[in-house]
């Protein structure tokens, strides 16, 4: 997308520095820069126009850019030779990595398992707003919280249909079920990627979540649950099992 962007702003420039109407007629393409809505002058941000006017003179209600990018060329763009094959990706590891750490509290004459505190580890390249990265990460937790320990779905033998499809019969966590937690970013710069060198962080969330929830109840235990969600009824029948 970001190279998407640069071509578009290469196409605004040409049409401007063509226009003998434009405060940027004849000046060099390389010296027009992109700020707040309007091409300028990198010497002199008081020279130059929206947007919109270079579009309104010529006579075009819409423009588009257009960039390929080769994953795992530092994010130069790549042109295709005709007939060629479609480009691969160099061989290097792409994708987040992430870790989480948690502890749990488990009563062994109840059966209930409560997670008190949680630590997620991430590196998902360059973090643009660490603020809704947190709530992404805090958020995907949350979501394998769930899917450990509360989160099933039940059918009718007999029609297939969910028996439980509706939020006061499907449990999901709440706040009282979300623990304290903690959320740290491993700072990266991966230009290999894409250009700006960022990374999708959403699903590698999920992932080893649930393994956490369950290694932390056999640590506490020293009973494997392998079965999900780990309810207070497969809690008891493994303490009633020989160690």
């Amino acid at each position: 997308m970001h190279l998407a962007v640069q071509d578009l702003w290469e196409r605004l420039t040409k049409l401007a520095v063509r226009d003998s109407k434009s405060p940027l007629y004849r000046a060099r393409p390389e010296d027009v820069v992109p700020e707040k809505g309007r091409l300028v002058l990198r010497q002199d941000k008081a020279t130059g126009e929206g947007f919109a006017a270079i579009m309104q003179r010529a006579q075009i209600a819409d423009i588009e850019g257009t960039a390929l990018n080769q994953v795992g060329d530092g994010g130069q763009p790549a042109e295709p030779t005709p007939g060629s094959p479609p480009p691969t990706a160099a061989p290097r590891a792409m994708y987040s990595f992430g870790v989480h750490f948690c502890e749990v509290r488990v009563d062994t004459e109840l059966g209930t398992i409560r997670v008190s505190k949680w630590v997620s580890v991430i590196a998902g390249g360059r973090i643009l707003n660490p603020n809704t990265a947190r709530s992404q990460i805090m958020g995907g937790s949350i979501m394998g919280i769930g899917a450990a320990l509360m989160e099933a779905t039940s059918r009718d033998e007999k029609t297939a249909r969910y028996t439980n499809a509706s939020l006061a019969d499907y449990h999901i966590p709440v706040n009282a079920d979300s623990p304290e937690m903690t959320v740290e970013f491993i700072d990266e710069k991966d230009l290999f990627v894409n250009t700006l060198g960022v990374k999708g962080i959403g699903e590698v969330t999920i992932v080893g979540a649930i393994a956490a929830v369950g290694n932390a109840v056999f640590h506490a235990t020293g009973k494997r649950l392998r079965d999900l969600p780990m309810t207070p009824n497969q809690v008891l029948a493994a303490m009633r099992q020989p160690a």
